[in-house]
């Protein structure tokens, strides 16, 4: 009652609320664990979900589920779950932990979405008998949804499953998990990080989609560098007649899945985006060319302006025996890592650092051995930064690249398995 949120709330407000866990129901199916804040649920009641990444706006689709029963935390069936009650909400379909529920406005503030860590690690998972990675991909995507510090990327066209992850001991809980619950034996690839990168310099990017007919989709854009952190930035300079307002729209809303993977294949950020030119056709113009066309123009201009990779930097606090404070700051200093606050705590010493990811994947282990078992550190993700060279890597393409454009095109207008977007991400 003194550290977690009040369970207080007006049951006749608007409806808000979160699922915090999910589980599996050999009769009923998929139970979501909810958490109400405020408003009522009620069996039948029509709940209006986020549902899959729709390839063609870069939106995600509106689904709405109704509830086909509520039980409370005992088991017991329940007509209703009112603000302050905890209860098995049935009927959701595949939504997944940290869905909220009705209007997140009305979320305490600790609670509303963002605040749980990245997942920063990233590993491909192979299954102990080729034939099971179907059943390994379902597995995974259930684990997935269940637990908002995983994620998960599947590459048809590769055949290749990865996970995002929080660190290795999470690795180990997964390969136990899948084990006893699904009856399947998998293996990690060796751990790496999950990258960012950026335009390195401004470029024009270019594409000029008017063969094979039906089609015509003509775009200029210029791609610069912004400020780390800001995110991606899109503009538009070019006037209705030249092209319609419907076609810029589909240009914004494709930019989101033109810009999953770069040219080294991670996600792109930190970039400003200017549409300056381009053109449709009044009768060859077909209603999705600016969709197909957009992650076109738009890998070309990072093709020109070159990659930076951006590598994440940990905030990672240390809680030492005083006489390891030196083994610390050197081990530190080795990471790349700089201090940035010391504090004594007793026989103990409070050690602040900020390190990149990559350099320290493995320091828990060594910390504990150094340290006898007595030193303990707790990390988040501070902000990413520029790569030095010679550091980073590439994550291989999960779709079509569209610079290869006679595939893409066929990849585009369905005549290659998986399409030109990759839908498991």
């Amino acid at each position: 009652t003194e550290l977690l949120p009040s369970t207080a709330g007006d049951a006749g407000a608007p409806l808000s609320g979160i699922v915090f866990a999910i589980e599996q129901d050999r009769v009923m199916g998929r139970a979501a664990w909810v958490r109400m804040y405020s408003g009522r649920l009620a069996n039948r009641d029509m709940v209006d979900l986020p549902g899959r990444l729709n390839p063609l706006t870069g939106e995600r689709d509106r689904a709405q589920q109704k509830i086909t029963q509520i039980r409370d935390t005992q088991g017991a069936d329940r007509g209703e779950l009112a603000a302050g009650e905890i209860g098995l909400v049935y009927g959701l379909g595949n939504i997944r932990a940290g869905t909220v529920l009705g209007d997140e406005r009305l979320l305490p503030r600790q609670m509303r979405p963002g605040r749980l860590r990245t997942p920063l690690i990233t590993v491909q998972v192979l299954p102990e008998k080729p034939e099971e990675m179907e059943s390994l991909r379902q597995a995974c995507a259930l684990l997935t949804d269940e637990n908002p510090l995983l994620g998960m990327s599947y590459a048809r066209q590769l055949g290749e499953l990865r996970l995002q992850v929080m660190g290795e001991i999470q690795l180990e809980i997964l390969a136990e998990e899948l084990q006893h619950r699904f009856g399947l034996k998998a293996r990690f690839s060796a751990p790496s990080v999950t990258y960012r990168e950026t335009i390195a310099r401004a470029a024009y990017g270019q594409v000029v989609y008017t063969m094979p007919k039906p089609c015509w989709a003509i775009m200029t854009f210029l791609i610069e560098p912004a400020p780390r952190g800001s995110g991606v930035q899109f503009s538009s300079e070019v006037p209705v007649r030249k092209i319609m307002a419907r076609y810029q729209h589909q240009v914004e809303q494709a930019l989101p899945l033109a810009l999953q993977q770069g040219r080294q294949g991670w996600p792109v950020t930190d970039v400003r985006i200017t549409l300056v030119d381009g053109e449709h056709h009044l009768i060859h113009t077909h209603p999705l060319d600016f969709i197909v066309a957009t992650p076109w123009g738009i890998q070309d201009g990072l093709q020109k302006g070159g990659s930076q990779l951006l590598e994440p930097v940990l905030e990672i606090r240390f809680r030492l025996p005083a006489e390891s404070l030196g083994r610390g700051m050197s081990d530190i200093g080795t990471m790349r890592g700089e201090v940035t606050e010391t504090a004594a705590e007793g026989e103990r010493v409070m050690l602040t650092a900020l390190v990149p990811a990559s350099e320290c994947m493995d320091y828990p282990t060594r910390l504990a051995a150094a340290t006898g078992g007595r030193g303990s550190m707790s990390f988040r993700i501070h902000r990413y930064q520029e790569c030095p060279p010679g550091k980073g890597s590439a994550c291989p393409r999960r779709s079509v690249d569209p610079l290869d454009t006679s595939k893409y095109i066929l990849a585009a207008r369905s005549a290659l398995e998986g399409g030109i977007f990759d839908l498991d991400s």
